[in-house]
């Protein structure tokens, strides 16, 4: 889109680069460069030394000059100077561009560069006589009138009338002052008196932007450029003006679009950040609160992997279309990244016991409203999103502002996503405390701070089928640290895939001890498989070398895996699983019915049991929508040829609901807590101890 408007002038455009070292670099040019200069863009991008190398030595110290003095005042870039043409030839060239000061180090100038050759050529030849000379100027895209010393207008070519609306004719022995605001000129009339006292020409040799009047009065912006020359006959002035009209045209909306999002034509990021730095400063004076939310679509990549590009453009535009219906014009909202929305919110009120209410009931009803699928392209799928909120207090920055509300939306992610969460100063300790568990976490292994706890798994009689691995670590500081504080933070830094591999190696072993005692030879054991962890290279290499070391019955190794798990790259998932089956390994699914359910992975894939989640079992008995949620999961099970357990139960109500519906297998603190591997043992595996009673 770029490029298009760029095609709209006769020049390249540019964006220019330099740091505070003198280093710079060009983002972009534009593929009309090369017409000027015969290198193209892509070279010149590559290589934006090409233009300085080849620069007249007579120009490159007063360009570097200019440059420094537009960076340091950010002042607008104009200059003359001459390049060698790919075929050796010098090239006339105008550069004139915009400077923005991206930060304390870099500064990026936007503008065009055109080639002024025949300009230059056109004001040597002025004063030669015949028709060469005015045959030349007439074919200039810019506009050239010379003018005597008492500014009468001596020649008028065939742009200036067109430029202006006067004919030759017209023009021909006027003053100057016919085509210029009364404003300029009073200005000229000083500047022409001084001249012809003093002969100082303050207008000469400088280019300047300002307005010339038309025939019919209309102002138009110009850019003027003054060459005095001397002949025989004496001193004339030259003036060549370049319409900016197309030039300012087109800047506004390269502005623009260097502003909006393609896509969803919301304020991009770099339009977002502005709005909230001024959002800042206007509240020095103001004592209204300002709220920031942020929206980050939950399992947007998976969407995008298990859809399309175009189809997630659809559901993205429809996401938007929802807020604008919810918010109103006070609001700003902007789409910050991929997957992420921010809305700027001005609360009407310096209380914030009145306004965090307003927003957190605002959050809510985006959450509802952005639950209900969407449809698009012939495909349906349902978006959830978890929120950050956080309210602008005095003293806080732009770029702390912003933090916070991102810490809010990791919180909302950590406590199970599709939720909101309010940036608080505890939030901010307790994510630093998280931090730095983060990086006691990577020692954990190597000191032997994690164990391995074993909760049963019991059926309708009472008696133990099995149990479930779960993971403990014992932090020298903080004690027991509970596994759903460390398992997001080793998800989060990778650090479940070692973990992921030592907890394999456990199994093993422990598999291994149990073959020797008839108590617990045929007990199976169930280890949870992270995503991660399934995706790393030798998950495979690990799981069937511990298998052959420690020798144990693969039929009693259970995996579990969640749902989103076999969403992510379904055929290479169904793959991996295929090849572990064949060698024995069992799989089940785990909290089953809280994520992407769907019955054709169920018949794909080589699944052996099914797991309720406890969000089901929890209110069993007080909500009838979990009750039929738990009996249609196990109705599915059965007729798929699959086994049920149901995890979480808690009490004997809900042990008799669950047996009812048909469920056999059942684990829960109704049964036993969490235990040490030892503990477990001396419990269950000794003679007459594999009963509950």
């Amino acid at each position: 889109m770029l490029e298009s408007y760029a095609r709209l002038t006769p020049g390249a455009f540019y964006l220019f680069q330099a740091d505070s070292l003198g280093r710079y670099s060009l983002p972009a040019i534009s593929e009309q460069v090369e017409a000027i200069l015969g290198y193209s863009a892509t070279e010149l991008s590559a290589k934006p030394e090409l233009v300085f190398d080849r620069m007249h030595p007579d120009d490159r110290k007063r360009v570097q000059t200019d440059i420094q003095h537009s960076r340091c005042n950010l002042s607008m870039f104009h200059c003359e100077y001459r390049v060698k043409h790919r075929q050796g030839h010098w090239v006339w060239l105008a550069a004139h561009s915009e400077p923005e000061q991206l930060d304390q180090e870099y500064t990026l100038w936007r503008g065009f560069l055109y080639d002024i050759s025949a300009q230059k050529q056109a004001e040597q030849q002025l004063l030669q006589s015949g028709k060469e000379a005015k045959e030349l100027l007439n074919h200039m895209m810019d506009a050239v009138i010379s003018t005597d010393q008492s500014g009468k207008i001596l020649s008028f070519n065939r742009s200036a009338q067109l430029l202006l609306g006067y004919r030759e004719c017209e023009a021909i022995g006027q003053n100057i002052a016919l085509i210029m605001p009364r404003s300029h000129a009073k200005r000229h009339d000083s500047y022409l008196e001084e001249y012809q006292q003093h002969q100082i020409p303050k207008v000469v040799g400088n280019k300047r932007q300002l307005e010339a009047k038309h025939k019919d009065g209309q102002l138009i912006p110009i850019e003027l450029r003054v060459s005095e020359i001397s002949d025989q006959e004496g001193k004339r002035f030259l003036g060549v003006l370049r319409d900016l009209s197309a030039h300012q045209q087109q800047s506004k909306m390269l502005q623009q679009l260097q502003q909006r999002d393609p896509l969803t034509q919301l304020p991009n990021r770099q339009a977002f950040l502005k709005a909230l730095a001024e959002t800042v400063r206007s509240n020095l004076q103001s004592p209204m609160h300002h709220g920031l939310v942020l929206l980050d679509i939950d399992a947007f990549k998976q969407l995008n992997d298990a859809t399309s590009h175009s189809f997630c453009d659809q559901v993205l535009l429809e996401l938007t279309k929802r807020l604008k219906q919810q918010l109103g014009t006070m609001q700003q909202l902007a789409r910050v990244g991929g997957d992420e929305f921010a809305i700027i919110w001005p609360l009407l009120s310096a209380d914030e016991t009145e306004v965090l209410p307003t927003l957190c009931e605002q959050a809510e009803q985006m959450l509802n409203l952005l639950a209900n699928p969407i449809r698009c392209q012939r495909q349906g799928c349902r978006l959830t999103v978890s929120i950050g909120i956080c309210l602008l207090s005095p003293g806080m920055r732009p770029d702390q502002w912003l933090h916070y509300a991102e810490s809010a939306v990791q919180h909302a992610k950590l406590r199970g996503k599709n939720n909101y969460q309010v940036f608080t100063p505890e939030l901010a300790r307790k994510q630093r405390t998280e931090a730095r568990l983060a990086l006691d976490l990577r020692d954990a292994l190597e000191q032997q701070q994690l164990e391995l706890f074993l909760q049963g798994q019991f059926d309708q009689a009472g008696q133990l089928t099995g149990a479930e691995a779960l993971l403990r670590w014992h932090h020298p500081e903080h004690g027991l640290v509970p596994p759903d504080t460390f398992i997001p933070l080793a998800e989060e830094s990778g650090l479940i895939v070692p973990i992921g591999r030592w907890l394999v190696e456990q199994a093993g072993q422990l598999l291994a001890s149990w073959h020797s005692n008839p108590l617990s030879q045929s007990l199976q054991l169930a280890i949870n498989i992270s995503s991660r962890q399934f995706s790393d290279p030798s998950f495979v290499s690990d799981l069937l070398n511990c298998l052959q070391r420690y020798r144990f019955n693969p039929n009693l190794l259970h995996l579990e895996l969640t749902e989103s798990l076999l969403i992510d790259n379904a055929s290479e998932v169904a793959d991996i699983m295929m090849r572990l089956n064949s060698q024995g390994l069992t799989f089940s699914l785990d909290d089953f019915g809280t994520g992407y359910s769907s019955l054709a992975y169920l018949k794909r894939l080589p699944l052996q049991t099914l797991k309720i989640d406890r969000s089901f079992v929890r209110d069993l008995l007080n909500n009838p929508n979990d009750a039929l949620i738990a009996r249609s999961i196990v109705s599915l099970a059965h007729n798929l040829g699959l086994s049920v357990i149901a995890e979480g139960v808690e009490e004997q109500a809900q042990l008799q609901a669950l047996t009812q519906m048909g469920c056999g297998c059942f684990q829960g603190y109704y049964f036993q807590r969490p235990m040490p591997v030892a503990e477990f043992a001396a419990r269950y595996l000794q003679h007459n101890a594999r009963s509950t009673a």
